[in-house]
């Protein structure tokens, strides 16, 4: 959605990718990376995520779903990829016609270590001169396979170099937000940090204030607007621990590119003054309350409803916001992908928040843009976006 508003819906992926010198990816990204890589033009590419049949040759749910654990077929999902993709995915990374180089995150499940995938196999961050590269379809499948909670075996294909390799998603090796890759990977090319500029497009996170005081773990009647301070327990504590690979380490990693790029005279602590013109430019949607002077709201997300299923399901704001906190990351259910699209619209109309770079613990920017038009605004100033 955010592609189309930016480049237009029925741009070419190729000419998309084209505006870059350089796009990197991880686990759902990737899929949409793969899509622009083939021509999908944006719309092409909301189509086929909103369609259920599409959805399901992709997650393709195996006999455990029903138990919330490994509930996707790790093999089926190499088998939808190629048949979502077609043709084109089944060919080799490094001899994709594109005139951006891609990278694509993975982690090596026996090595345990992160593994990039790059159509450049002489990149100087590659090190030793790469091979024959993965498959567009197996690169993604690789960077996708989210583990533990998700899909019931680490991925693996049949590219010869590759062979009897295993992998994880991405995100595993902290690269869930894959910008730091991307800068380092650029950085090795003798790019001047100072010339970069970036644009960073995320799928949404979930960022609660606090409450204050701390209430008992577990205890009742909990304000739905703040973290929810839950018992911990060894079931409990496997399931955050999964979930955590999309929380910090993506923040974190905006941040630190965000300092490369800019240096230190990039920084604020002042969130009347907040830092707006730096070169890392991030577009991420926050589920997260708004402040007014009258205390905290939620965003009005059904004025932004344009499917039917929302205002089927929810009768307040509240509730459409309490069933996006409480989202699995993995929401393949057409009603959630309603839900995910009303998010994405109430965003892009500045009434949800945007991510900034740095934010203070009471939610204030303090560096980046607290709102989708004031980060599009900066990144056509850096021209990015046309």
């Amino acid at each position: 959605m955010t592609l189309g508003a930016l480049y237009g819906v029925n741009t070419p992926g190729q000419n998309i990718l084209g505006q870059f010198d350089l796009v990197a990816a991880n686990s759902g990204g990737s899929i949409v990376l793969a899509g622009l890589a083939i021509g999908f033009t944006p719309q092409q590419l909301v189509n086929l995520l909103n369609d259920p049949a599409k959805r399901a040759l992709i997650f393709v749910k195996n006999f455990l779903s029903f138990t919330g654990v490994e509930k996707y077929d790790a093999a089926g999902k190499l088998k939808g990829l190629r048949l979502v993709l077609g043709g084109p995915g089944d060919q080799s990374l490094n001899n994709l016609n594109l005139s951006c180089k891609l990278l694509i995150a993975s982690f090596d499940y026996d090595r345990q270590r992160a593994q990039f995938f790059r159509s450049d196999v002489t990149s100087p961050a590659a090190g030793a001169a790469a091979g024959l590269q993965p498959t567009l379809a197996e690169a993604v499948h690789a960077s996708s396979n989210a583990p533990v909670k998700y899909f019931d075996a680490p991925a693996q294909f049949n590219t010869p170099a590759f062979a009897g390799c295993r992998y994880w998603d991405g995100a595993m090796g902290g690269f869930n937000n894959p910008v730091m890759a991307a800068v380092t990977e650029a950085l090795s090319y003798g790019k001047n940090p100072s010339d970069l500029a970036v644009l960073s497009i995320g799928t949404a996170n979930v960022l609660l204030p606090m409450p204050s005081p701390i209430p008992a773990p577990g205890s009742g009647g909990q304000n739905p607007l703040y973290v929810t301070i839950d018992n911990s327990g060894l079931l409990h504590d496997l399931e955050k621990a999964a979930a955590t690979i999309v929380d910090d380490p993506p923040d974190q990693a905006s941040y630190m590119a965000h300092l490369i790029i800019s240096g230190a005279a990039g920084l604020s602590q002042d969130p009347a003054n907040p830092f707006t013109n730096g070169n890392v430019i991030r577009l991420n949607p926050l589920i997260q309350p708004i402040r007014t002077p009258n205390g905290l709201v939620v965003p009005p997300l059904l004025a932004h409803a344009t499917n039917p299923s929302v205002a089927a399901n929810f009768t307040t704001d509240q509730a459409a916001f309490t069933a996006l906190v409480n989202l699995d990351m993995d929401a393949t259910e057409q009603n959630d992908v309603d839900l995910i699209t009303t998010l994405a619209n109430t965003w892009q109309a500045n009434a949800a928040p945007n991510q900034p770079i740095r934010s203070t613990s009471d939610l204030q920017p303090l560096i980046g843009h607290g709102s989708y038009s004031a980060a599009v605004t900066r990144a056509r100033a850096l021209t990015l976006v046309p």
